[in-house]
């Protein structure tokens, strides 16, 4: 009894197991979360989630999802972003799971199950900034949420008019599942060339090239799908054969052709760019190598000449490589020596450009000496009243060399004789000369008041020479005129002035008169001429 009881207790066990087992097996899993573009977030579960819905917060900052019979890893709970879409959480509601898409702001939303990716794909946009394609294909996308494809075919077919490639994808792969294979194809061509950024287009074109032959296209495309998704495989979706279909209808090798000629530039633009990858990491590598510590036995000439080397492109002649790069030092130099000699040219310029300004009023100055130098030289003659009414000086230099030459006792004896000779002048003369004198004097004071302040620095040289010269004239008037008598009558007899001569000569006083006269109009006339 015992035993039979737990024969039936296993058996109770074993059927609980199995049902439990298979409603395990049977919900899905939420195995990523992806934000990206900014405005997109992707949903990636374990297998094609059917029965899910959705609906937008009240404040239109949220759009929460819902599925049944689905579970979700501790990894995949959330997912943030910097876009319009800033948060994703999934919360678990015993069988149920929760998603919240949260917006930073107000926007509309749909959410469309992508059959090739295994998942739903939740977009926001602002439906007063949508155009006319975009709007059809918004359209056309709610009602392939709610399983409405008739109307979602008319929309897209819309917005493809119009020139949408998205809308392009959805409609091939709808009239792939109605076996409308070369309408499909053409539709998803056209997405193709425009690029597509629905990753299910290269799942279906894929499962097209496949179908007719075509593997390595199949391949590349499928590669393509993998780089955009993550996921290594995808499943086929059923192509049912369409007996409405015409014959022209079922041909579209040429379009096979055309994508198949797409894929192999495109893969060729591809293998360069990915070549051109390679190299710089090989090269890179090659450096590290040159670099590396097992090289440290290596002088520092063997490195240079290895790091030179692997910098020469291959193919590439050695010698030419030196001579191109010895050519371009050489004129980076040239360069650099021209701008600093044309640099030290201007320097010098300016230099002697200031140097002039400097040595300009140096010029002027001398010139103006040599100018006042000249006025003074051509100042006039003068006649010297005291020295006598014949001697003539003209300049300083002369009345030195005179002065120097002369004896002191010819002065002594000249200045004497003239002393009595202007004595014996008349008293009306000698007025009518003074004022003539003092006329002149006063017009010449006139005329240095008219002067420039050149002549007036010459005028005033040559006051101070003639007070020189009156100071040595009162010099020997007073020190050098003998008072002795004896003396002073030898010198009167050398003259003819003695008492005899004087006491004979009585007779002859008008004719001295007269004599004294002419004398005094001749001195007259010379200190007129000198003035």
């Amino acid at each position: 009894m015992i035993t039979q009881r737990k024969i039936l207790f296993i058996i109770l066990l074993i059927v609980a197991n199995f049902f439990n087992g298979g409603q395990l097996f049977s919900q899905i899993n939420v195995q990523r979360i992806v934000i990206n573009p900014l405005n997109r977030a992707t949903l990636y579960f374990s297998d094609y989630p059917a029965n899910y819905a959705t609906k937008l917060s009240d404040d239109k900052q949220k759009v929460v999802l819902m599925l049944k019979d689905a579970s979700v890893p501790d990894s995949s709970r959330e997912a943030h972003s910097t876009g319009i879409i800033s948060d994703v959480y999934v919360q678990s509601f015993r069988k149920n799971l929760e998603i919240s898409v949260i917006l930073k702001d107000k926007r509309g939303y749909t959410s469309t199950p992508l059959v090739y990716s295994r998942a739903i794909m939740t977009e926001v946009f602002k439906w007063d900034q949508l155009s006319v394609a975009e709007d059809e294909y918004r359209t056309g996308l709610l009602a392939l949420e709610a399983n409405l494809t008739a109307s979602a075919e008319k929309s897209f077919e819309k917005s493809v008019s119009l020139g949408n490639a998205d809308a392009s994808v959805f409609l091939g792969i709808i009239k792939l599942q109605q076996g409308r294979v070369k309408s499909a194809f053409e539709h998803l061509l056209n997405a193709y060339k425009f690029q597509m950024r629905i990753p299910d287009g290269y799942a279906a074109l894929s499962q097209i090239m496949r179908m007719n032959g075509y593997q390595k296209e199949a391949v590349v495309l499928a590669d393509t799908f993998y780089k955009q998704t993550g996921l290594v495989s995808f499943p086929e979706l059923v192509v049912p054969e369409n007996p409405e279909l015409t014959e022209n209808e079922k041909n579209y090798d040429s379009l096979l052709k055309e994508l198949s000629f797409l894929i192999t530039r495109d893969s060729s633009l591809l293998q360069a760019k990915q070549d051109s990858i390679r190299k710089d990491s090989s090269d890179n590598k090659r450096f590290k190598e040159i670099l590396d510590s097992k090289n440290k036995n290596l002088s520092k000439k063997d490195v240079i000449t290895q790091i030179i080397e692997s910098l020469i492109p291959d193919g590439f002649s050695k010698v030419l490589f030196v001579f191109l790069v010895l050519f371009i030092v050489i004129f980076i130099v040239l360069v650099f020596a021209y701008f600093k000699w044309k640099k030290k040219k201007i320097e010098g310029r300016k230099k002697k450009q200031v140097s002039k300004k400097l040595i300009i009023p140096a010029k002027q100055s001398s010139a103006i000496a040599k100018k006042a130098s000249n006025a003074y030289q051509k100042s006039g003659t003068f006649v010297d009243e005291k020295v006598g009414a014949g001697d003539d000086i003209t300049s300083i230099e002369k009345l030195r060399k005179t002065q120097e030459t002369k004896s002191s006792q010819f002065e002594q004896t000249f200045e004497k004789k003239l002393s009595e000779l202007a004595d014996r002048l008349d008293q009306p003369k000698k007025e009518i000369l003074l004022a003539e004198k003092e006329k002149k004097y006063s017009e010449q004071t006139t005329d240095e008041v008219k002067l420039t302040a050149k002549l007036e620095l010459a005028l005033h040289l040559l006051e101070e020479q003639q007070k020189l010269k009156e100071k040595e004239t009162d010099k020997i008037t007073d020190k050098g005129i003998n008072t002795n008598i004896s003396k002073m009558k030898e010198v009167a007899k050398s003259l003819g002035l003695s008492k005899e001569n004087v006491r004979a000569e009585k007779p002859q006083d008008k004719d001295n008169k007269e004599m004294i006269s002419q004398l005094a109009d001749k001195f007259a006339k010379e200190i007129n001429q000198s003035d």
